[in-house]
Protein backbone atom coordinates (compact mmCIF):
# COMPACT_ATOMS: atom_id res chain seq x y z
CA UNK A 1 0.00 0.00 0.00
CA UNK A 2 2.47 2.58 0.82
CA UNK A 3 4.33 1.99 -2.51
CA UNK A 4 0.93 2.50 -4.04
CA UNK A 5 0.75 6.20 -2.03
CA UNK A 6 4.36 7.19 -2.89
CA UNK A 7 3.38 6.78 -6.86
CA UNK A 8 0.21 9.06 -6.83
CA UNK A 9 2.40 11.38 -4.49
CA UNK A 10 5.15 11.26 -6.89
CA UNK A 11 7.10 11.04 -3.59
CA UNK A 12 8.32 6.90 -4.85
CA UNK A 13 11.66 7.93 -5.49
CA UNK A 14 12.42 9.33 -2.16
CA UNK A 15 10.74 6.32 -0.77
CA UNK A 16 13.10 3.67 -2.53
CA UNK A 17 15.97 5.70 -1.05
CA UNK A 18 14.85 5.57 2.01
CA UNK A 19 14.71 1.49 2.21
CA UNK A 20 17.90 1.32 0.33
CA UNK A 21 18.99 2.89 3.90
CA UNK A 22 18.19 0.58 5.88
CA UNK A 23 20.94 -2.22 7.09
CA UNK A 24 18.18 -4.99 6.80
CA UNK A 25 14.59 -5.47 4.74
CA UNK A 26 12.70 -7.80 5.88
CA UNK A 27 9.72 -8.43 2.87
CA UNK A 28 6.90 -10.25 5.00
CA UNK A 29 5.03 -12.94 2.82
CA UNK A 30 5.73 -12.61 -0.85
CA UNK A 31 3.20 -14.62 -1.70
CA UNK A 32 0.85 -11.69 -1.17
CA UNK A 33 2.77 -10.28 -4.57
CA UNK A 34 1.04 -12.62 -6.61
CA UNK A 35 -1.73 -10.98 -9.39
CA UNK A 36 -0.58 -7.67 -8.34
CA UNK A 37 -0.25 -5.14 -10.70
CA UNK A 38 3.09 -4.42 -13.32
CA UNK A 39 4.05 -1.57 -10.95
CA UNK A 40 3.98 -3.31 -7.82
CA UNK A 41 6.25 -6.53 -8.77
CA UNK A 42 8.63 -3.96 -11.15
CA UNK A 43 9.55 -2.25 -8.01
CA UNK A 44 9.60 -4.90 -5.92
CA UNK A 45 11.99 -5.87 -8.21
CA UNK A 46 13.68 -2.51 -8.35
CA UNK A 47 13.92 -3.19 -4.49
CA UNK A 48 15.42 -6.50 -4.10
CA UNK A 49 18.02 -6.39 -7.22
CA UNK A 50 19.65 -2.53 -5.82
CA UNK A 51 19.92 -4.26 -2.78
CA UNK A 52 21.96 -7.48 -4.17
CA UNK A 53 23.71 -4.99 -6.59
CA UNK A 54 24.75 -3.30 -2.98
CA UNK A 55 25.52 -6.24 -0.84
CA UNK A 56 22.71 -5.15 1.91
CA UNK A 57 20.32 -7.59 3.81
CA UNK A 58 17.55 -8.98 2.59
CA UNK A 59 14.68 -11.23 4.15
CA UNK A 60 11.90 -12.46 2.41
CA UNK A 61 9.49 -14.51 3.89
CA UNK A 62 6.80 -17.07 1.74
CA UNK A 63 3.98 -19.64 2.93
CA UNK A 64 5.11 -20.63 -0.93
CA UNK A 65 8.04 -22.91 -1.71
CA UNK A 66 10.91 -21.38 -3.61
CA UNK A 67 10.04 -22.17 -7.12
CA UNK A 68 7.02 -20.32 -7.24
CA UNK A 69 8.95 -17.29 -7.16
CA UNK A 70 9.26 -17.13 -11.23
CA UNK A 71 4.60 -17.13 -10.70
CA UNK A 72 5.21 -13.78 -8.99
CA UNK A 73 7.90 -12.08 -10.66
CA UNK A 74 9.82 -13.18 -14.15
CA UNK A 75 12.14 -16.40 -14.15
CA UNK A 76 15.10 -14.12 -15.01
CA UNK A 77 14.49 -12.47 -11.60
CA UNK A 78 13.97 -15.73 -9.84
CA UNK A 79 17.14 -16.75 -11.47
CA UNK A 80 19.14 -14.10 -10.27
CA UNK A 81 17.86 -14.22 -6.52
CA UNK A 82 18.79 -17.41 -6.11
CA UNK A 83 21.69 -16.82 -7.25
CA UNK A 84 22.37 -14.40 -4.13
CA UNK A 85 20.50 -15.38 -1.91
CA UNK A 86 20.12 -18.66 0.72
CA UNK A 87 16.56 -20.71 0.72
CA UNK A 88 15.98 -21.78 4.23
CA UNK A 89 12.60 -24.12 5.10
Amino acid sequence: QELLVAKRDLTLPRLLKQWSRFDLLIIDDLATLEGRTEFVTDTFSTIVLSRVDDCRPTVITSNEPPESLASVQTPAFARRVFEYFEVTN
